[in-house]
């Protein structure tokens, strides 16, 4: 039996991969020729994973758009690759809490 048999129809225009570190990537979802493709997002979800040759993916569908995804390195054992979102913190708010009031000290 094969994997296509078990998706919808019309397949879902758009997917959620959930990766090894837990974070999610919304990425598009196509037929062609009988088969399934991911195509616009791939790139970023591969990019971020940092995906060499020779290494493989797992993808388990829970029926609701949702992929689990699991990598495996060239040993063949599933690794667990932490992607972390880097945030910007800005010092703007503290500059307000060091200055004094003047009248305080009338």
């Amino acid at each position: 039996m094969s994997f296509n048999e078990h998706l919808e129809d019309p397949l879902p225009h758009k997917v959620k991969l959930q990766g090894t570190g837990g974070g999610v990537w919304t990425v598009s979802f196509t037929k062609i020729r009988d088969c399934a493709f991911f195509t616009s997002g791939w790139s970023k979800f591969a990019e971020d994973h940092e995906l060499k040759d020779g290494e493989f993916l797992t993808f388990v569908y829970d029926g609701h758009h949702m992929f689990e995804v699991s990598l495996f390195g060239h040993s063949g054992c599933k690794e667990t690759r932490a992607v972390v979102e880097t945030v910007e913190i800005s010092d703007d708010d503290s500059d307000e809490e060091e200055e004094e009031d003047p009248s305080f000290y009338g």
